[in-house]
């Protein structure tokens, strides 16, 4: 009976000292950060049609697979809930622009078309090791709410204008998958970098607008722990 009892208390001790290890472990930090993206986008024959504001304007036209520049920048929230589990949110703004040419029957020109939008992200990370410099996995859900496209229209022998197309709030709904890096510095400050892949799911409401893409990224995070 004596031993049993030993055994009880030992095995309620164990698990004692798992809890508060576990509890221990739960921390709550900030991160700002920033990311160089290119996205590739399928469009299905899609026509711009900007605000005039009065100027003489014409619509931009796009159509077929094409890629563009940008960047995310923003700061995010981090939860870790358990050893080597995070659950974080944040608010982002997201940008990326192509140069679209003007159609030759119109004559020689370009328009820089930038895509804006306020970027939510809800991310589940893993980190396999505790170590000062270990793998980092992650999976998000990415929320973008659109903005007012901005236009730069450039025209041979006429004025540069700077147009914008307004947009519905309709959200766009992307899965992105993240593998990197953990690089702990100091007790409070640790960096993280992971290149991303972000594919557009789909959107809420104008389905006959949406347009498939894939977004690659290099997501940078400067953390800080509270």
């Amino acid at each position: 009976m004596r031993l049993l009892n030993r055994l009880l208390w030992i095995t309620a001790g164990s698990q004692l000292l798992l809890v508060s290890a576990a509890v221990g472990q739960r921390s709550v930090a900030l991160s700002a950060v920033v990311a160089p993206t290119y996205t590739t986008t399928n469009y299905a024959r899609q026509t711009l049609y900007p605000t005039s504001d009065g100027q003489i304007v014409e619509p931009v036209h796009l159509a077929g697979h094409r890629g563009a520049t940008g960047f995310t920048i923003g700061g995010s929230l981090l939860y870790t809930y358990a050893p080597g589990w995070t659950f974080s949110t944040g608010l982002l703004y997201r940008q990326s622009s192509m140069r679209q040419e003007r159609l030759p029957i119109a004559g020689e020109g370009s328009t820089r078309v930038s895509s804006r939008s306020i970027r939510l992200p809800v991310a589940i990370s893993y980190r396999p090791s505790l170590k000062p410099l270990s793998p980092y996995f992650s999976l998000a859900l990415l929320t973008d709410l659109p903005l007012a496209t901005r236009l730069l229209a450039t025209r041979n022998g006429e004025p540069t204008q700077q147009l914008r197309v307004r947009n519905t709030l309709n959200p766009t709904f992307s899965a992105q998958l993240g593998a990197g890096g953990y690089c702990q510095l100091t007790d409070r400050y640790a960096l993280i970098v992971q290149p991303t892949l972000a594919y557009t799911i789909g959107r809420f409401g104008g389905a006959t607008a949406f347009s498939p893409s894939f977004e690659l990224g290099l997501q940078l995070q400067a953390v800080y722990r509270l």
